[in-house]
This record gives structure tokens, sequence and C-alpha cells, in this order.
């Protein structure tokens, strides 16, 4: 199986817009959402919210504009229109066919390929725009539709791109290519490519379930209740204009049981179609194509060795427990526009690379950040808007300290996109990049608050993260666990009850015992599971990394953003594995024996000021 080198096909959510901020009231954030009659571009403005400084509400604080010679628009100026995947994937089949002919001079043949960098491009951003969007407000009938016609369609594009590479792997001029146009080695596609139309087909009944289960909504969803059925939503706010609570909460139960039912069918046709792409692939399993997709250069069984070791770091976690984490608070409330000010002063004085990127950030509106509702994805990502050549953040506040970690955690997603222009050779690289910029700013506010009243709460913040990180490897590690065994399934073993059978055996694999509140479907079905396979475990790995990196930051002012900043600026060819980027920087591999032990450890010399010696 050949993975495709350009990375941004897979357009995988490793990596919003200007922020309408009209008022103080939660339903203000964020871009618009209702598209216009004529293509449907929603974007309605770059402003920051009311009068500065009449005592409402906070703003956030834009520098003055710049150029940065990126060809970066602001986010509310770039303009949706729906691409012609057709016409798109017929250019490309027009030029692949020129180039096995061979019938014209070599210059221009490489004069065709430029010729349909604009339609590539296009196709790209608009589907980035849609997965903003449909995030945004997954009730959107016009959004969803935009997503799911670039989705379905996306398969053959891709084999249509592909083509293009094996057409020139296969060419007398073939060095040439490489060498004036692609800038790497096409040895992978002289044999020929992965797409066949059996497997086109395939990944467009994948994508169509992707869209299916990502329009899950009460506004979409049907519930019945005493004898009338209509969306979720209805007779959710009936229940509220009445101010009948307990009604409200009832609509909702019957709202989340129909979801759940409806999620069950869609994965269990979503495992069986992946399956069948994996043998379209001549796969063992699908485990082969997602962690080739995600760029994962170590084996499943590397993966489920780290899992399985897991539970042995449950005794010094239970030290940690009683001598620091108990004593933590809730997190403090906070205005998520106060967090965006604070982190841009705070990132200037950090670092200046970093600071230019944060106020490049700001000064183009390239992110969403906003209170969350039923409809809007409860989450954060970026994502690499390619026509834009820019990231873009959308992040749903939790409107607490936890606003600190999220944003820090994208911003880091952010400054990696930036630097090296959206491209990765490994989700596990990119998540170490996101974690550990979330440290750092932990550390370095941690220091900078010192001595004032906000410390105590960043302190506790600290506090919260460091107790997070064994919910990440106990929780993420039990997803990723139930991933494996998933997708180890044969065909004809693909059903519901097998699956929740899973569900619970994922629990006792990683934990050591099965816990009955996650052992149910709710517990294992997420944006990533659904859309991106072997996503979760990169979280795990990469926490270690990060880790690592934060303490070196901690023992030695500088040491850990001086080996952040070494990872980021990486090698453009994008050669070396996982584990090869982690020792350029001077970081061991997370997957190496003994590593979350040692990791443990680490962590209580820092929060406790002295070497763990074990249970006494």
């Amino acid at each position: 199986m050949k993975r495709l080198l350009i990375l941004l096909l897979i357009l995988s959510l490793v990596i919003s817009s200007a922020v309408s901020l009209v008022g103080c009231r939660a339903d203000n954030g964020g871009i618009g959402n209702d598209p216009s009659e004529n293509g449907g571009n929603e974007n309605n403005g770059n402003g920051n919210g009311g009068a500065e400084g009449d005592g409402q509400c906070p703003v956030i604080l834009v520098p003055p504009y710049k150029d940065y010679g990126r060809d970066t628009k602001s986010f509310a100026d770039i303009v949706y229109s729906t691409p012609d995947i057709a016409g798109i994937v017929s250019a490309f089949e027009e030029v692949t066919a020129a180039i096995v002919a061979n019938e014209i001079p070599f210059d221009e043949q490489v004069a065709l390929i430029e010729g349909l960098e604009e339609g590539y491009a296009h196709l790209i951003t608009m589907y980035n725009l849609t997965e903003i969007h449909t995030s945004k407000d997954a009730s959107s009938e016009f959004w969803n539709a935009e997503y799911t016609y670039i989705s379905t369609n996306y398969s053959s594009f891709s084999k249509a791109v592909e083509d293009v590479y094996v057409a020139a792997a296969q060419s007398a001029h073939k060095a040439s290519f490489e060498e004036d146009y692609f800038g790497f080695s096409l040895d992978d596609y002289v044999g020929g490519g992965m797409y066949t139309d059996e497997l086109v087909v395939l990944m467009a009944k994948e994508a169509e379930l992707i869209s299916e289960y990502n329009g899950l909504s009460t506004e979409t969803v049907e519930i019945t209740y005493n004898g009338r059925t209509a969306p979720a939503e209805e007779f959710i706010q009936s229940a509220i204009k009445s101010g009948k609570m307990e009604l409200e909460k009832t609509y909702r139960s019957l709202y989340e049981s129909k979801k759940t039912e409806l999620t069950k069918n869609i994965y269990v046709e979503l495992t069986k179609t992946r399956r069948l792409i994996a043998e379209e692939l001549d796969c063992e399993s699908y485990a082969e194509v997602g962690y080739d997709e995600l760029g994962h250069d170590y084996s499943p069984e590397a993966m489920k060795s780290f899992i399985a070791d897991i539970k042995n770091i449950d005794e010094i976690f239970g030290e940690l427990y009683y001598e620091v984490f108990i004593k933590i608070d809730d997190v403090a409330e906070s205005d998520y526009r106060n967090v965006v000010n604070e982190l841009y002063t705070l990132y200037n004085e950090m670092d200046s690379d970093i600071g230019e990127i944060y106020a490049y950030m700001l000064q183009h509106g390239l992110y969403d950040i906003a209170p969350g509702d039923d409809n809007r994805y409860g989450g954060a990502f970026t994502v690499y808007i390619l026509g834009n050549n820019s990231p873009f953040i959308f992040m749903t506040s939790q409107g607490d300290y936890n606003d600190y970690s999220t944003l820090s955690h994208e911003f880091g997603h952010f400054v990696d996109a930036y630097f090296n222009d959206g491209l990765n050779s490994s989700l596990d690289l990119a998540e170490v990049y996101s974690q550990a910029l979330n440290y750092l700013t932990l550390i370095e506010l941690k220091n900078k608050t010192a001595g004032t009243e906000q410390y105590k709460e960043i302190l506790n913040l600290l506090y919260y993260e460091m107790y997070y990180i064994y919910d990440i490897l106990m929780y993420q590690g039990f997803v990723a666990e139930f991933e494996h065994l998933v997708y180890e399934l044969d065909y004809d073993q693909i059903t519901a009850k097998n699956i929740e059978s899973l569900i619970r055996q994922a629990g006792i694999n990683t934990w050591g015992y099965a816990i009955p509140e996650l052992s149910g479907w709710d517990a294992v079905m997420m944006m990533h599971t659904v859309e991106y396979p072997y996503y979760v475990q990169s979280y795990c790995t990469s926490l270690v990394a990060a880790l690592e990196i934060m303490l070196l930051e901690a023992n030695e002012e500088g040491a850990g953003l001086a080996a952040f900043k070494t990872l980021v600026e990486r090698d453009e060819n994008n050669e070396l594995t996982f584990e090869e980027e982690l020792a350029r920087a001077g970081i061991k591999s997370p997957l190496r024996e003994g590593a979350l032990t040692e990791m443990m450890e680490g962590i209580y010399r820092f929060l406790c000021g002295r070497d763990y010696k074990g249970r006494q």
C-alpha cells in the first residue's frame, strides 16, 4: 500500500475566523451562520465586539494589520463557492493522459500540471471551510449538504491526483519531474497507485456515513413523545418556553437515546466499510490503513504494549492524588476574550517568533472562539486552509480557566502549521507540538503571575492539568485499545453486540478491570473514532514527549522552549520518523520500555520536590 506524499489529501483535524463579538451574550460569539442565497458565504465581518471600554464586556485586542508575505486574507474575506469536482477531476485526467502519451515537450507537461494547482487548492480550501462551518452549526442544511458533496466525492479527486503521480513516476522524465516540480521521490508510484474504482466507491460510502454521524443534532434527530414525532429541538424549545425543566430533561434524554441508537447503526456500517477498504488495498487489517494515513511509523504491537503498561502507573498516581491532587479546587471562571488577550501578551514576552505568529492569527481573524450550544461542536481543532496559506483555530469556550489550556494546545498546532505550511509526516509529532506548548504556557503563566491574585488560579490549573495526564492516558488509551480490537474483527463478526462486548474488553485490557459507566457506546463514540481511526493514541504517545519538554523547562528556564522550537523547525522533506524527530531535539521515545513510569516519577519530582520512593 502506498501513502500519498501530499498529506493535505488526508485533511486530518490536527492542526474558525474572525470572531464577531457583538456583545456579552453567549449566543453572539463566533462567525455567522446564515449562508447567502448566491453561494452560502456566511462570513459576516471581522469585528471584535462592542466599543472598547464600554464597561459591558471585554473585547479581543487585535494588533495593527501586517503583511506577513504569505498571501493570507482575513478569514472573513474568504468567499465560499461550491467546487466543480467533476471538472477538476476531468482536468487531472487530461493531464495524466498527456504525460502518458508523452507527445509534448517536458516543460509543457510541467506547465499542464501547474495549471491544475488552482483547482486543487480551491477544492481543498472549500473542504476546509465546510469542516469549520458544520462544526459551528451541525444543523445547517446548507453547510451539511456542501460538506457531504465534497467529502463523498473526495476519493475520486484523490484518485485523480494519484494518477498524475503514477504517470509521472512511470514517465521517461521521472527524474526531471522529481527535481523540477514535485520535489520528492516518485519511487512509490512506479508500480502503480492504490486507488481503484472499487476503492473510490467504498471511500465515498465511508465519507457519507461520517457526514451522517456529524449531522446528528437536536434539530435533525427526531424523537417521539406521547404519540407525537418531531425534531428533538422542537420539544426542547417548547419545554424551555413553558419553564418545564423536568420535561426538558426528558426530551434531552430521549434525544441522547435516539442518537446512540443511530450512532450504533452508523458505526457498524462504517466498520464494515473500512474492513472492505482494507481488503481492497490488500491489507491484513484496517490498522495498516489507519496507521499509514496518520503517519504512525511504529507497529500496532508497540502501541498495544504501551497501552498495556498504562495500568502500572496506578500506584504513583495514587500517591500524587493524596499529596497534591486532592487539594485541587474547581477551575475558576474566565471570559475567553480575556484568555485570548493574556496569551497574546504572554507569547510576546515568551518568544518573539511565537508572539509574532499569535499576532498574525489575531490580525487575520484566523480563529472562531465562542461558547457552546447544542448544535456547535463542543471541542476544538486546527485546520490548514490551503488556499489562504494559513492555519485556523476552531474552539468552543468552556467559560473557565480550561480555555487557557485549550487555546494554547490548539495554538501549538497553529505554530507548527505556520512554520511547515500545514504539512506533517506524523500525527504523533503534531500532537507533541500542541501538548508541549500547552504545558510550556502553563509554566510561563505560573512564573509571570507569581505574587499576584491570579497565581493561585494558574497554579490550580497547572495541578489540574497534571491530574488530567492520568485521565488522558487511562481514557484515550482505553479508546485506542477499543479501536485496535474493533478493526481486528472479521467482516461477518462486525455487529453491534460484538462491538459492545469489545468496549468492555478494552477496559479490562487497559485498566485491568471493567468500569460499568465506561462500558457503553457513549464512552467510545466521538469525532476521532468516527472520522479518524487510530487518532486518539497520539494523545498518549505525544503526552509523554510533551511532558519531558515541560520538565526540561521547569528544571532550566528556556530549555523546554528550545526543544519545542527545534522540533517545530524540522527538516522540510519530512524524512525522519517520529522517534528520530524527537531524538533530534533531545527527547526520548515514549514507546521505550518504562517510559510511563519514568514520566510519572518526573511529575512527582516536579510537584512534590523530591524523588518518588514508592509506598512505604
